[in-house]
């Protein structure tokens, strides 16, 4: 799991209260679960109150935070998904593969010789 505070829009939710579909990253996601909720509140320095829901979807499990004097929906945790992951890390992902590749070919080369 990545821990993030990322923003998503909240499309549907289930009895006013439960989140039921959410937009992140341009992706729709289908709550499937909520395995928990709680809540967390302070007051100093400064004031908040939010309501955090561990919900279970069709790739894995989300932690969702609803700032609620603010109503603002975020992710706390989501899945670390290779489709999910920022693509500089997926291209240097790519590049030690590839790194990698060379030197066995070069092995090989080297050895047949």
């Amino acid at each position: 799991m990545t821990r993030a505070a990322h923003a998503i829009e909240v499309v549907e939710k289930r009895y006013s209260y439960f989140p039921k579909r959410f937009r992140w990253r341009g992706k729709l996601f289908d709550v499937v679960g909520v395995g928990r909720v709680w809540c967390e509140t302070r007051q100093w320095p400064q004031r908040r109150q939010r309501r955090l829901y561990d919900v279970l979807t069709s790739i894995g499990r989300f932690e969702l935070c609803h700032d609620l004097l603010h109503d603002v929906w975020t992710i706390r945790r989501a899945p670390a998904l290779p489709e999910l992951q920022p693509v500089r890390a997926r291209s240097a992902l790519r590049r030690t593969r590839n790194e990698y590749r060379l030197a066995v070919v070069r092995w090989r080369s080297e050895s047949g010789s």
